[in-house]
């Protein structure tokens, strides 16, 4: 228990009790990754911009911009492969 006692406290646990602090210690290390989202990546990249902007409209917003952007590259990308897109070219579809 002693050696356990020693890497909470490295660890910079503090916890009412030596269980608490383990079930926090546990918590840490079993917690899933924090991944931002589409929304947030968008609201960080676009900062005050975005402020008044609600969830469900930005979220429509970043759908109809991706469609827009995936019909730009597939244009671009039948210009420059005579009328096939890259995944046509390599033989993905």
């Amino acid at each position: 228990m002693a050696l356990l006692e020693q890497m909470v406290q490295q660890a910079g646990i503090r916890g009412n009790s030596p269980l608490a602090a383990i079930d926090e210690a546990m918590q840490r290390v079993l917690a899933p990754p924090q991944q931002e989202t589409k929304l947030l990546k968008a609201r960080h990249t676009m900062g005050a911009a975005l402020v008044d902007v609600p969830d469900e409209d930005l979220e429509v917003y970043l759908t109809e911009f991706q469609h827009l952007v995936d019909g730009w590259f597939d244009c671009f990308e039948q210009d420059m492969f005579n009328g096939a897109t890259l995944k046509q070219v390599l033989g993905q579809s």
